[in-house]
């Protein structure tokens, strides 16, 4: 089964946006932090990175415990990151470029999936009612 891996086409679809702007929210939401956007949809990565740095930021400096927390729910690789502290030059744009691609290609392989399960279903139903 061929997965869509090409994410970059996703980001510029409303549909889509909306839905990773949700799950960002959720996310973090669950930390108290309170994640915003107006529906621009032009101007909704800078928006989403004008909104996550400084949280990313914040926890990176005073709670590393909590930020590997939220990753941890985010669904970061753990190991990916420990090893991208020493070797990337601005670790915190690379953390938040990391977030938003994570939260993307979630919402990108629950839809697939969805669309998978969807039509598999329909086509059990059909074989069913032969």
């Amino acid at each position: 089964m061929a997965l869509p891996l090409e994410y970059e086409k996703y980001r510029r679809q409303i549909s889509y946006l909306r839905r990773v702007v949700e799950q960002i929210q959720k996310d973090f939401q669950v930390f108290d932090f309170d994640i915003r956007f107006s529906g621009d949809v032009e101007g909704a990565c800078g928006e989403l990175v004008a909104q996550i740095r400084p949280i990313v930021r914040e926890l990176l400096n005073n709670d590393p415990e909590r930020l590997m927390t939220l990753l941890y729910r985010i669904d970061l690789n753990e190991t990916e990151l420990r090893q991208a502290i020493g070797e990337q030059d601005d670790f915190l744009e690379y953390l938040v470029d990391k977030i938003l691609s994570r939260e993307l290609q979630k919402v990108v392989l629950r839809e697939h999936f969805k669309n998978t399960q969807d039509s598999e279903g329909s086509m059990d139903s059909r074989i069913a009612d032969g």
